[in-house]
C-alpha cells in the first residue's frame, strides 16, 4: 500500500490520494479494532471492509490504464 500510495503522489491528482489514504485508515481501523463501529453486524462491517478495498482496487486499476 506505501509503495503504490509513493507512485502515484506524482502522477495523482491531491483528491485520489486523500481518497487512497483514507479508504486504507478505514480499513486498518476495523481490522485492528481502534474505532467505535457504526455497523450492526459483523456481516455489515465485512462489507464495509470489502467496500473500501474495492474503492483501493478501483483508483489502482484507473491509475494502472492511465499509464499505458
Amino acid at each position: 500500500m506505501t509503495r503504490m500510495r509513493m507512485d502515484s503522489e506524482d502522477k495523482s491528482s491531491p483528491f485520489c490520494i486523500n481518497s487512497f489514504d483514507h479508504s486504507i485508515k478505514t480499513v486498518l481501523s476495523y481490522l485492528k479494532q481502534e474505532t467505535y463501529v457504526w455497523e450492526s453486524s459483523l456481516e455489515d462491517v465485512l462489507k464495509a471492509v470489502q467496500r473500501e478495498l474495492a474503492v483501493q482496487r478501483f483508483m489502482l486499476t484507473q491509475r494502472a490504464d492511465i499509464r499505458q
